[in-house]
């Protein structure tokens, strides 16, 4: 098996490793320990859960990064066809770190107690809310190997550490009921 073939099997497990984790992240018994402690003012286990959902989005990306990072420069060169090569290139980077940004900025959402219960209390936003996470996930994983190509795991160190700097920030205020 050439080095092609044997990155594509590995990004494939990895890809089907993510859906398993997330299908794990919200399972009935991983979402009911959330309820009780939203129930109790306490948000660190929904905020665990959250980071949990958007980092298996994370590696979904990276793993789907070669193939969508190659369809992204198809449609910037079709809606670009006169830009250079490095300008468009350049707008693919600065999009991705946009979406990188957006995908963090949603760690101040999840230490509103009252916002986690109400999303608790109604099925549909809470499948939709894990669903967007995901998404979410996947967009900032695919953003990730626009910026890094092969170093874009490290990703997946430095978006935890921005969340876990969320979750100590409430651990003061709320910490584990």
């Amino acid at each position: 098996m050439d080095q092609t073939a044997e990155h594509r099997r590995l990004r494939l497990g990895a890809f089907l490793m993510s859906l398993a984790s997330y299908a794990l992240a919200v399972s009935v018994r991983i979402q009911h320990l959330s309820n009780l402690a939203d129930k109790r003012g306490c948000v660190d286990q929904h905020t665990l859960q959250y980071s949990w959902i958007l980092l298996t989005g994370v590696v979904a990306g990276i793993a789907a990064g070669p193939w969508l990072y190659h369809w992204v420069q198809r449609g910037v060169r079709a809606f670009m066809p006169n830009a250079s090569e490095t300008l468009r290139l350049k707008r693919i980077k600065a999009v991705a770190v946009g979406f990188i940004i957006l995908g963090m900025a949603v760690d101040f959402l999840w230490i509103i107690p009252s916002l986690n219960l109400f999303v608790d209390m109604h099925r549909p936003l809470l499948v939709e809310a894990d669903v967007i996470l995901y998404g979410m996930g996947t967009i900032s994983g695919a953003s990730w190997f626009a910026l890094l190509d092969r170093q874009a795991w490290l990703g997946l160190l430095i978006m935890p550490a921005m969340a876990l700097m969320i979750i100590g920030s409430v651990l003061s205020r709320h910490g584990w009921c």
